[in-house]
């Protein structure tokens, strides 16, 4: 009898707990149904409170694949001496593209330096008044993708230390600085 009196008033809780629920929710609704331009502005404002992070995580994601293809342009750029002629400069690239970590490089000799820099710049007719061309022969190289950043700046520290090159500069500090924005913006959307 005991167990009989214990549903009932378990039954008659939760039917009162439904009949108030029930009448806050009518109550709410004709409060709504009266102002309908306070009910739209707040429905707005609830909307854009939360579209905005998952606009913001959309944004993030795409900017990601976007790094993420921008990768594949670092490249490093290796300065060859005066010393090196065009044909030793064209068997060191083919050397340094079958190095292990290598995806492709490429020789640009001084003649093909001068005449980009020329296309490019806009000081065609003020280059053409020098005796001779004071810009250096390059090889280019485009490391692998799976290399992580430390092996690419090992690499490219290493080839730097050969006799045929001048100096060699990575050009990373960009993609670095892209990551840097990406993560900060990533803590905020989390923050959010």
């Amino acid at each position: 009898m005991a167990n009989a009196d214990r549903s009932s008033q378990k039954q008659g809780f939760f039917s009162r707990l439904l009949e108030k629920h029930a009448q806050v929710f009518f109550f709410s609704l004709g409060r709504l149904y009266r102002n309908p331009i306070g009910t739209l502005l707040t429905a707005a404002v609830i909307g854009i409170t939360l579209a905005l992070p998952a606009g913001l995580h959309v944004v993030l994601k795409n900017l990601n694949a976007i790094s993420y293809s921008w990768e594949g342009t670092l490249q490093a750029s290796l300065f060859l001496t005066d010393k090196t002629g065009p044909d030793r400069g064209q068997n060191l690239a083919h050397e340094i593209g079958k190095r292990k970590g290598i995806e492709q490089a490429k020789y640009i000799s001084k003649a093909q330096s001068l005449a980009e820099f020329k296309a490019l710049s806009g000081f065609g007719a003020a280059l053409d008044v020098l005796d001779d061309n004071p810009l250096p022969a390059v090889i280019v190289i485009v490391p692998r993708r799976d290399l992580g950043p430390d092996a690419i700046e090992s690499l490219i520290e290493e080839l730097g230390q050969l006799p045929e090159v001048d100096f060699a500069k990575l050009d990373q500090k960009w993609l670095e600085r892209l990551y840097g924005i990406l993560a900060i913006v990533e803590r905020a959307i989390l923050l959010i």
